[in-house]
Formats: C-alpha cells, sequence, structure tokens
C-alpha cells in the first residue's frame, strides 16, 4: 500500500511539474486574445492559370502576399481571414476564393473545375485583356 500511495505522488509530482512547465502554451491556447502568426499557406492549383497569378489576401488589412516556392508566407493575426485572391494585373478579374481564419499551416484552393466559376473567372479575364 505504502509503494502505491508513493507511486501516486510520483504521478502527481510529474503532473505539477509538466504543467507548470506548459502554462504559457495552455493560456495561449485558451486564451481568446488574437495572436502575431506567420501562416505558411500552400496552393492547390485547380486552375488553367499558372500559381504565379493568385496570391493570398488578408482580409483585415487588405495586404498581400505572393508565393514562392509553392507557399506564401503571411505575417498576420490569428484572428484575420486569408483568401485566394488574383494577382495584381487581372485586377478587372473576379474571382471567387473561401476566406479561412489565419493557422500556421494551411492551404488555399484555386477552384475553377465547378464550370458556373470557371466560365465566370475566364469572361472576366478575357474582358480585362480585350478578347471577346
Amino acid at each position: 500500500m505504502k509503494k502505491a500511495h508513493f507511486a501516486l505522488a510520483g504521478v502527481l509530482l510529474i503532473g505539477l511539474v509538466a504543467v507548470f512547465f506548459s502554462r504559457d502554451m495552455i493560456g495561449r491556447a485558451l486564451s481568446s486574445e488574437p495572436r502575431a502568426v506567420v501562416a505558411h499557406v500552400s496552393l492547390r492549383n485547380n486552375c488553367a492559370l499558372p500559381d504565379q497569378n493568385f496570391v493570398v489576401k488578408d482580409l483585415a488589412t487588405n495586404r498581400t502576399t505572393r508565393f514562392a516556392g509553392g507557399v506564401a508566407r503571411v505575417n498576420t493575426y490569428s484572428d484575420h481571414a486569408l483568401i485566394l485572391h488574383l494577382a495584381a494585373k487581372y485586377d478587372g478579374v473576379q474571382f471567387n476564393g473561401t476566406a479561412q481564419r489565419a493557422k500556421a499551416r494551411m492551404t488555399l484552393t484555386a477552384d475553377c473545375d465547378s464550370s458556373e466559376k470557371e466560365a465566370a473567372t475566364m469572361k472576366s479575364l478575357r474582358k480585362t485583356l480585350g478578347g471577346n
């Protein structure tokens, strides 16, 4: 019985030490305050356009970040939403991406597979570039 009490006390002591050293991490996880984050955003491109024609836009600040090597590194905050956008040279083209809350690792998808979205994007692109 004495061994069981000693073992229980040892486990409790180890648990208390672990909580003490990880209290900052636990506090951040439970906190609702936004924190600075570098979002590493990967692009899943299902469109006929090359990757360099897309950027990540921070909807809270309207700042855009280009992809380099398939990844955009966005300095933002955890409560900001990021969305895939077309590069500034296609300013007149409408592309509807889906916004996602910023996190350290994320993937945004350029989805032109649905015929309605693709047709609207391509029509807008042709109009901007002076085509039919």
